[in-house]
């Protein structure tokens, strides 16, 4: 039976101190409170810069033994070379430290921008610069939104079953969320 997980994207939101973390608690110790009241949380940080490989030792060990960490591709890959050349990119992403999680490591999700079309030989080539190892299993998330008609696709694009694990569709935090099936 598969595992299922309850998690957040991130765990640094000033909003929710006083609300979701108490009063007092010292910001460094969020990560630690968020843990013990989840199974799992999704670093958003990968996204936006090379976080360092201290930092992800650190997050392992403030977390439980059965934790588990989801971690956002860096948008330097997807959206700024759009998959395309991007050995040095993912060279540099798995070196900043990432596999410091051990068996914290969870998916690793590859956000694509709303623009990019489904081209199979382009997730091919990007498949075959992805480490090889049995923890990495992508999960792709294409964001897309009703405004943008010439962005819509279908709910799992032909072909998208050879290239991943899940196909996940990205909203807008004011529109709830459907599954895709």
């Amino acid at each position: 039976m598969a595992d299922i997980r309850v998690g957040i994207s991130g765990w640094t939101y000033p909003a929710w101190r006083g609300d979701f973390y108490p009063k007092g608690l010292a910001h460094r110790k969020e990560l630690s409170y968020a843990a013990e009241r989840l199974t799992s949380i999704e670093i958003n940080g990968s996204f936006y810069a090379l976080q360092k490989p201290e930092s992800y030792t650190k997050w392992r060990s403030e977390t439980p033994e059965d934790f588990m960490f989801a971690i956002k591709g860096g948008r330097y890959i997807t959206h700024m070379k759009r998959l395309l050349d991007a050995r040095d990119g993912l060279a540099n992403f798995f070196a900043a430290g990432t596999l410091a999680l051990g068996p914290k490591l969870g998916p690793i999700l590859w956000q694509l921008p709303p623009t990019l079309q489904f081209e199979p030989q382009r997730l091919t080539d990007f498949f075959d610069g992805l480490p090889r190892t049995t923890q990495l299993q992508p999960i792709w998330q294409h964001s897309t939104t009703t405004s943008s008609p010439k962005t819509e696709c279908s709910p799992r694009p032909r072909g998208m079953c050879r290239f991943a694990t899940r196909w996940k569709r990205g909203t807008p935090a004011s529109r709830p969320t459907k599954p895709w099936t």
